[in-house]
């Protein structure tokens, strides 16, 4: 179809000027970027007006999502997470101490925030920005591949954070944390072939199915199974109970 309006001059650069997905609070686009002046827009979805923008000493956007309730939550360089308003940019709390590149869109669910950080998964207060859980992954196997820019022999986690299911269906044999009440799992696939199951209430590991080869992917809930791609092109799907929520 025709092209309704374009951009051309929120991001220049001779290497790369974003690699984060745009996304929609209502009326309001919002983009981010790296390298430049101003790397965090709000634009008009309808013209592609710009409505605000967030200087670069704020930091680089490495990704972000908004919600249905009207804000944006960014990851930016180096280590700072930010809840904004999505109509004027105005940030409502920041809170640091995240790997100073996370490229992992943040799940938003209820009334939380999980954010899949370096080696950590973690999970914010939505209202407040208050830490209520860190999980740092326990790596196995022998090295994988370095993941620019860590490094670390693979040791990131790059996928997204997925919300859904009450429990874990493990494959015989596989790795299975305590029982626990009936909270929902986040599911994070991890660098190290690992596609784990976390209880989204405490953080605890509710179970862990290792399938092989790295994945740097995100889980997609599909048929009451998560479905993942290692970085071998293997397809796995992993049942789960329910359906993932958002």
């Amino acid at each position: 179809g025709d092209v309704v309006w374009e951009r051309t001059d929120l991001g220049k650069s001779d290497w790369i000027s974003s690699y984060t997905s745009p996304s929609l609070a209502g009326s309001v686009l919002v983009l981010g970027f790296v390298w430049q002046p101003w790397p965090l827009y709000g634009l008009d979805a309808e013209t592609g007006q710009t409505l605000w923008s967030s200087a670069r000493t704020e930091g680089n956007v490495s990704a972000l999502t908004a919600t249905g309730e009207g804000y944006v939550y960014a990851l930016r360089h180096p280590g700072v997470l930010q809840k904004l308003v999505a109509a004027t940019g105005e940030v409502v709390w920041a809170t640091k101490g995240l790997a100073r590149w996370s490229p992992a869109t943040p799940a938003v669910a209820q009334g939380r925030v999980f954010v899949a950080s370096g080696e950590r998964v973690l999970c914010y207060e939505a209202q407040t920005g208050d830490l209520v859980w860190a999980y740092e992954h326990s790596w196995e196997g022998g090295a994988w591949p370095d993941v620019y820019p860590y490094g670390r022999g693979g040791r990131a986690i790059l996928g997204s954070p997925v919300v859904g299911g009450e429990r874990f269906s493990p494959a015989p044999g596989s790795a299975r944390g305590p029982a626990g009440p009936a909270h929902p799992v986040v599911w994070v696939a991890c660098g190290d072939g690992s596609l784990v199951a976390l209880d989204a209430g405490t953080g605890t590991l509710r179970g862990r199915h290792g399938l092989g080869a790295p994945i740097y992917t995100t889980p997609l809930p599909v048929a009451g199974a998560m479905v993942v791609v290692d970085s071998q092109g293997v397809v796995h799907a992993v049942a789960v109970d329910t359906d993932a929520v958002s």
